[in-house]
């Protein structure tokens, strides 16, 4: 017997839920590398890093900046550990947003 998954329809949305289940740190090159391997499989770097950028603005990823090698990663925070649990624009949480107000 196979269970379906619902996969999200947005790539911001299917990113971060590769992030969450993945872990670790996040450049620009790691997300571009899984997006790959997804549906947006014609997403470049620059689509990739502005992604990273709109889903920390969204409070779903915190920024780490690294002064001597001027990088910038990214690491999921955790649901319910100081990330924000709604949309500015339509006050939903996150997973039920569909306004498109946080990607």
């Amino acid at each position: 017997m196979t269970t379906l998954t619902q996969q999200p329809e947005c790539r911001r949305d299917w990113l971060l839920a590769e992030i969450r289940q993945r872990g670790g740190v996040w450049t620009a090159i790691r997300a571009e590398e899984a997006l790959h391997r997804s549906a947006w499989s014609t997403s470049g770097r620059n689509t990739a890093r502005k992604d990273l950028r709109a889903l920390a603005a969204r409070g779903a990823l915190t920024v780490r900046d690294d002064v001597e090698t001027r990088r910038r990663s990214y690491t999921p925070k955790l649901l319910g550990q100081g990330a924000p649990a709604q949309c500015p624009e339509c006050r939903l949480n996150f997973e039920a947003c569909t306004c498109g107000g946080a990607r």
